[in-house]
């Protein structure tokens, strides 16, 4: 029962992050007034603050002190803005809250939410099949493994290699074989969970990142 709680959360907090970036990328207000939103509707057990500031600053906090930084950077806003005598918007606040008072960021880089998404999206997918690539894989491999061993939860690794491959491409040519692997990178997303992550990790092998599913949760997924 607690897994499932603890899944759902994870879930929802995605769904909640990539709601509040993807409906509106740049309109500050609008993601302030969300964040508000969300918390007066209770969700106290989802990372909204540490997931926000990782995209704003790529700084790492648990949720407590990501909101409690959340805070004070709101403080610091409104203390500058009476001195400024106008808004001074949340991001120039934030940017001058780690320079001058936290100092988390040593060489700080303004960029729009926009553009940092899909450059991110970008970086870590693997363009021929869609799915993620090898890069991302290692990240989030040692991300799960963390936080199976951190909250004992189980997590399954599933490894795919496309038996004869290569015949395919020493016979048909390697068009073909790039139209296999985009229509498998396609299959895998299409089937895989929504708490599940797959890859390509090499010429024609991919891995799937499974939490929170045990050996034979992973056969009949």
């Amino acid at each position: 029962m607690m897994k499932k709680k603890t899944q759902k959360i994870l879930n929802d907090e995605k769904k909640i992050i990539n709601f509040i970036i993807n409906e509106d990328k740049i309109n500050e207000a609008h993601l302030l007034q969300r964040l508000e939103e969300i918390e007066a509707h209770g969700h106290e057990n989802i990372n909204i603050h540490s997931r926000l500031l990782k995209i704003l600053t790529e700084l790492d906090y648990d949720n407590a002190k990501a909101r409690r930084i959340w805070e004070e950077i709101q403080k610091h806003r409104n203390g500058l803005t009476k001195r400024i005598g106008r808004d001074i918007g949340f991001r120039v606040a934030m940017l001058d809250y780690f320079i001058n008072l936290n100092k988390s960021i040593k060489n700080p880089k303004i960029i729009e939410i926009k553009l940092y998404t899909e450059t991110t999206r970008l970086i870590m997918i693997d363009e021929l099949t869609g799915v993620y690539n090898r890069r991302y894989f290692s990240q989030t491999l040692d991300r799960e493994l963390k936080q199976a061993k951190r909250h004992s939860r189980i997590v399954s690794l599933v490894i795919i290699d496309l038996d004869n491959f290569k015949n395919i491409n020493d016979t048909m040519g390697h068009q073909a074989g790039d139209r296999v692997l985009k229509k498998f990178g396609k299959m895998l997303r299409l089937r895989m969970r929504t708490e599940d992550t797959c890859f390509r990790i090499g010429g024609e092998e991919f891995a799937v990142v499974m939490p929170d599913t045990n050996e034979p949760g992973a056969f009949s997924a």
